[in-house]
């Protein structure tokens, strides 16, 4: 299916003007004609995990794809082309989609109460998956086929650089074999497919004219999610390595080895910037409760075994499912018989559960692999490739870090509207706390356009986020 967008979707050509406070222009400036320069982007490929393939609110959906990051950049393409955007995305049907997560309201402490939506989710069919994600069995469900076949959005959520050579990962008849499986991966490929993500990608790429490549996010999300719960997907010594040795054979193969222009976006440098985890900090959670509570955990070791400690200033982090039931009263049961009416989180016999925190040496490891990965990303750009790339730890644009509240800086502003990494009034991040608004994707493709604009002496117009929903749902 080639996605047009409608009016109602599109964005309007005064975003010419639109900008971050950081890098922006004054409206009175001339605008220059717009121009890709020497680049050729009229075949443009995107590969990459959640934020490429537009994942918003807990899920996919015909509306999120729509806003996804290389929807809104081929759209800005397009007007260098003198033509419409018709960027080829694996849609789902309209409606639900995958399902995603709606604002019912805010509790007691002001934090906001979200429920899932699943009322006509685009399935073909599910299972019980023995390997899912926490150790137990789980219910996965078949998506709605993409119409296309590998299309230029090769966006997969939960991709992980790990597995791009696993054969079989997106299909389900593989699933007792080898004991993976990924959904959004099988809805990409024909039935009873067998290609690895790094085969499909290298078909994709045989026509590609430019391409973006963004990865990392896919790794570490399941086990930052799970608390920890999810070993299949531990960023083991091993498993990191392997995600940086897979980083090159990915990029040899979307840039050519180096022939074919594109641009890396990378992930944070620190997950604790995102706000699944930044809401959940010891500062934040002990401002919940009195000043003199003190608040417990369960920790695992590691040789695996649990513990109860008092929550660490040092990367503990309470993932929404433990804020949402902190401090609340529960009935446990006590070691020597009886129960006991106890407030989680607050008390050594009803500790935050193990499920409900990331704690710190679980932090560590999903911190040491996104920078690994990123680090592998900006080397091999520098010294290799010879690409550009933003959001780095150093130097140039950090959107991660420009959109925090935490000193020194203070969100950005775009044409009058601030942008912060709060939930709801913040209009950046969306309602699952680690992917971006449709808003959020249009600031991420303007930090985007403008390096590709300063690296390649291009003038590709911007974006006005302004104009753009703050939720994607349908």
């Amino acid at each position: 299916m080639q996605l047009t967008f409608s009016s109602a979707t599109r964005v309007a050509l005064p975003a010419l003007l639109g900008s971050l406070t950081l890098l922006g222009c004054s409206p009175d400036q001339v605008v220059p004609a717009s121009s890709a320069g020497p680049l050729n982007v009229s075949q443009y490929l995107a590969v990459g995990d959640n934020y490429t393939a537009g994942y918003s609110d807990g899920g996919l959906t015909l509306s999120s794809q729509q806003y996804s990051i290389p929807a809104l950049l081929d759209q800005q393409f397009a007007l260098t082309l003198g033509r419409v955007s018709t960027f080829p995305q694996p849609t789902l049907p309209e409606g639900t989609g995958t399902g995603y997560l709606r604002l019912q309201g805010f509790d007691a402490s002001g934090l906001p109460q979200t429920k899932r939506v699943t009322t006509g989710r685009s399935t073909r069919g599910s299972f019980i998956n023995p390997s899912a994600c926490g150790g137990s069995a789980d219910t996965t469900f078949l998506y709605s086929r993409a119409t296309n076949t590998l299309p230029q959005n090769l966006g997969v959520p939960f991709m992980r650089l790990s597995q791009i050579e696993t054969k079989g990962l997106g299909n389900e008849a593989n699933l007792q074999r080898i004991g993976l499986f990924n959904p959004f991966l099988e809805r990409l490929l024909p039935a009873n497919d067998e290609r690895t993500y790094l085969q499909a990608v290298t078909d994709a790429s045989a026509s590609a004219t430019f391409f973006t490549f963004s990865m990392g996010l896919g790794d570490v999300l399941p086990y930052l999610l799970s608390g920890g719960s999810c070993t299949s997907a531990n960023p083991t010594s091993a498993a990191i390595s392997l995600m940086k040795a897979n980083v090159k054979k990915i990029l040899d193969k979307v840039s050519d080895n180096g022939r074919r222009p594109g641009i890396i976006y990378l992930a944070p440098y620190s997950m604790n910037q995102l706000p699944i985890l930044g809401r959940g900090s010891i500062a934040r959670v002990q401002a919940l409760a009195k000043s003199n509570d003190t608040i417990y955990v369960q920790a695992s070791t590691l040789s695996g075994a649990v513990l109860v400690r008092p929550m660490s200033a040092k990367n503990d982090y309470i993932l929404p499912s433990g804020l949402a039931e902190f401090g609340k009263r529960q009935n446990v049961v006590l070691p020597g018989g009886g129960t006991a009416s106890l407030r989680y989180g607050l008390h050594y016999r009803n500790p935050i559960k193990l499920r409900d925190v990331l704690d710190e040496g679980e932090f560590g490891r999903v911190n040491q692999a996104v920078t690994t990965i990123n680090d592998e990303a900006v080397r091999l750009a520098d010294k290799v490739y010879k690409l550009p790339v933003i959001n780095r730890s150093v130097n140039g644009v950090n959107l991660y870090s420009q959109i925090s509240l935490t000193p020194p800086f203070n969100g950005i502003s775009v044409n009058g509207v601030k942008y912060t990494d709060e939930l709801i009034r913040g209009n950046f991040y969306s309602l699952d706390q680690y992917s971006l608004t449709p808003r959020g994707n249009a600031i991420m493709a303007n930090a985007i356009i403008r390096e590709i604009n300063r690296f390649y002496k291009a003038s590709i117009p911007l974006l006005d986020p302004n104009t753009l929903p703050t939720t994607a749902h349908p």
